[in-house]
């Protein structure tokens, strides 16, 4: 999904990062690429976005609207069921140990100072 725009540059793979790592000098042996969860792990924070097909009720902007409060019964319906869904698919993602679908990416290395 494009986020930041327009300044989403770049998506790293957890090669991608090794080899910027290493021609950036830092030692080969100290480069440690970890997932941050699996596939189940993305898809639990990628759920909610479902929301988004819902109108907004305006109650927030104190400016309520016809078809936004007609559909807040069933948006609140579809909240609670994707925080059903969420911890379920948290409580799956031990199951996967490919884990090469992450929600994203960590590093650490270490750079020898001359």
């Amino acid at each position: 999904m494009e986020h930041q725009q327009p300044y989403d540059f770049f998506r790293y793979t957890s090669y991608g990062l090794r080899v910027l790592a290493e021609r950036a000098g830092f030692a080969k042996d100290t480069i440690q690429v970890q997932a941050f969860g699996g596939t189940f792990t993305r898809w639990a924070y990628e759920l909610p976005h479902a929301l988004n097909i819902f109108p907004n009720s305006g109650l927030q902007q104190r400016k309520p609207t016809a078809k936004g409060m007609a559909l807040l019964p069933l948006k609140v319906a579809a909240f609670g069921f994707i925080r059903i869904s969420q911890a379920m698919l948290f409580a799956l993602d031990r199951f996967d140990t490919m884990k090469d679908y992450p929600f994203g990416w960590s590093m650490v290395a270490k750079k020898e100072i001359n």
